[in-house]
């Protein structure tokens, strides 16, 4: 539905807008269930190829190799080809990815698989916001966005909640299957609840924009802090149920729902912080608190193994905390852009930066495990990443409040 500032009636209805937003976000947390799903199954696909932690770790990263290679690329081209059509285009790929890993039966499509997921991934995190920018009312954009920054905790806590019920059977294949099922199921939603484009579809590249975008330090700041986020997550999230298996004396189907938990409280964090931004409670404020206090509590993590009920709080705590920033980012970026049309190439600058983050965090961390044999200082590396989100937060609000000025 198309906005209009002179006629209010053409602004979406709440029912409209819960709907889309349910539908998109759905679409998204499939690329949130292709990631988390390698966590479950790292001790049978490490068993069945013989890979080794750091190259476990590297298989885990590869899902963000062509976001850090491709991802301003994929969001140049959103508005020509069509935000619906890129999204269904990235639906189509994660399936695609998801069939050559389940079915190659090597390392190689293994990876290829997970390269194949991380186009799907980075075109979903572009035109998610995209798609809600245009076709819901901005009087709800905090809420919204914090519903829309929940797509991956969603995503990721249903691969790990469904994990020990579909790997029952010894086959980390099976898992893979499930998220195909439920991929075709939200192409069709996708397809028939989500707006269509009312332009022909065209290649042209909108190079303007993109330069806008690499030329304001509030966008590149705003991917840094991104990229800090993503590192500290996706590394808990790929390591945690193996730490929990090593390291916490539980079996591997408890730590997968106590990933699972991870993640839903997370989602819970990114709502959270939706909210509070409709209650004009500073963003900035909410980066540096969260990540403060998520650091001191990721940093006592080695010192209360076999206390499984003070652990496991502590773990939600880190897991609610963590949840502010994308949706906050989200809202940023997209509230900045100057227009809608702006948002995929804004957020894919951004997105294309935290992707560093996400490359570089398991393959660096599980590195790290591997040469001290010991997860503490891993911890104690990923404790000290956090300190720098306050330091990055910090900047942003004065680039924030310099250009207000």
């Amino acid at each position: 539905m198309q906005r209009s500032d002179n006629a209010a009636e053409a602004y979406p209805t709440p029912w409209q807008d819960i709907r889309l937003c349910l539908v998109i976000v759905g679409a998204g947390a499939f690329s949130g269930f292709n990631i988390a799903k390698l966590a479950p199954a790292l001790r049978l696909i490490g068993a069945e190829f013989g890979l080794s932690l750091s190259q476990l770790g590297l298989l885990a990263s590869m899902l963000s190799l062509i976001t850090v290679c491709f991802g301003l690329l994929i969001g140049i081209l959103v508005p020509g080809f069509g935000a619906k059509r890129m999204l269904i285009f990235a639906l189509i790929a994660g399936l695609m990815g998801s069939a050559v890993a389940a079915f190659g039966g090597t390392t190689t499509s293994l990876f290829a698989g997970r390269i194949i997921e991380g186009f799907a991934l980075i075109a979903t995190m572009i035109v998610g916001p995209a798609l809600l920018g245009q076709h819901t009312n901005p009087k709800r954009r905090g809420v919204i966005m914090g519903f829309w920054g929940g797509f991956m905790p969603f995503g990721n806590a249903s691969a790990l909640l469904f994990a020990p019920i579909f790997l029952a059977s010894g086959y980390w294949q099976s898992l893979w299957y499930a998220g195909m099922s439920a991929g075709i199921l939200l192409l069709g939603l996708v397809w028939f609840i989500v707006p269509s484009e009312k332009t022909r579809l065209h290649l042209q590249a909108d190079t303007q924009s993109v330069k806008q975008a690499i030329f304001m330090p509030a966008i590149g700041v705003a991917g840094l802090i991104f990229g800090v986020h993503a590192l500290v997550y996706q590394t808990l999230l790929q390591f945690l149920p193996l730490f929990m298996v090593e390291d916490g004396g539980v079996n591997a189907s408890l730590a997968a729902y106590i990933g699972g938990c991870f993640c839903l409280i997370n989602f819970a964090g990114n709502v959270f912080a939706g909210r509070l931004l409709d209650k004009q409670i500073s963003p900035f404020l909410i980066l540096s608190a969260t990540y403060l206090l998520a650091g001191g509590f990721i940093s006592i993590i080695t010192l209360i193994q076999g206390q499984f009920v003070l652990l496991l709080l502590v773990l939600l705590m880190i897991g609610f905390l963590t949840g502010a920033a994308p949706s906050i980012l989200f809202y940023l970026v997209s509230k900045g852009a100057p227009t809608p049309r702006q948002i995929p190439v804004f957020m894919a600058w951004m997105l294309q930066i935290q992707g560093l983050g996400m490359l570089l965090g398991p393959s660096v961390i599980s590195r790290v495990v591997d040469m001290s044999q010991s997860w503490v200082f891993g911890f104690y590396l990923i404790a000290g990443i956090c300190s720098l989100v306050p330091v990055l937060s910090h900047i942003l609000r004065h680039i924030y409040g310099s250009s207000q000025g």
